[in-house]
């Protein structure tokens, strides 16, 4: 007499299960590399976010510290029809300190601080990456008793995602009252 093994798989089984599995591996592929294009975007979102609040937040601090802002002005119109500005510094003096200058600027697609020590300037350090110069600058605007310092800042986009609707695309306006400062105009 023969007694029934069941504790084998038959071959249509096993083809059955690597058809589904065929079928369901790129579905699942798909589904993977979305959640993760999803987590790129988030980061890359938060990050330039984070970088940007910090530079705004220094500035702040920069304007209200400073005694003096100089401005260096370039000659072209900026968004409220006055001129764009090349670079910034601000000028604090505590007493019994030494005076401190520190100068804002944009170039090589970053914004960019150094400080000037006693007349002694350190290099330029990159405060914020990835900027689109073209469209970030510093605009100095002026109407009676008002006077604003203003900061534009257009993050470029980001490359390393897949989805590009992540970056973020408008462009991110700050306004500093300067009313109470000392101002000082150079032209370029």
């Amino acid at each position: 007499m023969f007694k029934n093994n069941c504790k084998g798989v038959t071959l249509v089984e096993m083809i059955v299960v690597i058809a589904l599995m065929g079928i369901m591996a790129p579905i699942i592929y798909v589904v993977f590399i979305g959640g993760l294009n999803n987590f790129a975007r988030g980061c890359n979102f938060i990050d330039q976010q984070y970088d940007i609040q910090d530079a705004i937040r220094q500035v702040r601090h920069d304007v209200q510290d400073a005694k003096t802002v100089e401005m260096w002005m370039t000659g072209e119109v900026a968004a409220r029809g006055k001129e764009k500005l090349s670079s910034v510094s601000f000028t604090m003096s505590l007493p019994g300190e030494p005076e401190v200058k520190k100068e804002w600027k944009f170039a090589d697609d970053s914004l960019q601080l150094r400080f000037v020590n006693n007349g002694v300037a350190s290099e330029f350090v990159k405060v914020i990456d990835n900027i689109d110069i073209s469209k970030s600058y510093f605009e100095y605007y002026e109407d009676g008793e008002v006077k604003q310092l203003i900061l534009h800042i257009l993050p470029k986009q980001n490359e390393k995602i897949l989805n590009k609707a992540g970056n973020v695309q408008n462009e991110i306006i700050t306004e500093y009252s300067v009313r109470y400062k000392s101002i000082v105009r150079y032209d370029d």
